[in-house]
C-alpha cells in the first residue's frame, strides 16, 4: 500500500525550496512510502509539476545512483542520505532549467532521481558529464521517449 507517511530521512522543506526555486512556485512535494515485493521504497514527488506546463520536455531521464551500504532493508543512513542529497544539488545545479524535477525514489539499494526533458541531448550529455565527476559511485542513466510522463502516474 501506499501511505504518506514522511521520512525522518528527508529534509521536505529543504525540497520544497529547491523545487520551488528549480520548477514553479507551486511545488506541492509529497512524501510516499511504498512497499515493494523487493522491500520499502520512499519517494519524493512533485505533484505540483504538471506535463501541460512542459509539452516539449517529453524524455524521461532516471539517474540511478547506488547506494554505498545499504540498510538491511536497502534503505540509506543519515550520513549518506546527506552525501546523496548534496550529490543531488550539484546534479540540479549543472542543469538549470533544461530538465524539470518530477521525484525521487530511495530504496530497494539505489537512488533514483526522475527527470524530463526535451529531445535535445543536451540534458544526458550533461548528466553523464555531473556522473563522470563523481567516479566514487556507481551512477547509471535510463533515457527514455515518454510523452505521457509515466513515471508520474506510477506515484497515483
Amino acid at each position: 500500500g501506499v501511505s504518506e507517511t514522511p521520512d525522518t530521512d528527508v529534509d521536505a522543506e529543504g525540497l520544497r525550496a529547491k523545487l520551488g526555486a528549480w520548477n514553479t512556485d507551486d511545488a506541492q512535494v509529497v512524501i510516499l512510502e511504498m512497499q515493494t515485493p523487493e522491500g520499502p521504497v520512499i519517494a519524493s514527488v512533485d505533484f505540483g509539476v504538471k506535463r501541460i506546463d512542459h509539452l516539449l520536455m517529453d524524455t524521461h531521464c532516471a539517474v540511478i545512483i547506488s547506494i554505498d551500504a545499504p540498510a538491511e532493508v536497502g534503505m540509506v543512513d543519515d550520513v549518506e542520505a546527506v552525501e546523496l542529497n548534496e550529490l543531488e544539488d550539484r546534479l540540479f545545479d549543472s542543469l538549470g532549467n533544461m530538465a524539470v524535477f518530477l521525484g525521487r525514489e530511495t530504496g530497494l539499494g539505489e537512488r533514483v532521481i526522475h527527470l524530463h526533458c526535451d529531445a535535445t541531448g543536451r540534458v544526458p550529455e550533461r548528466i553523464n558529464k555531473w556522473a563522470s565527476s563523481h567516479p566514487r559511485r556507481t551512477i547509471d542513466l535510463v533515457v527514455n521517449h515518454d510523452p505521457e510522463w509515466s513515471v508520474q502516474q506510477s506515484w497515483l
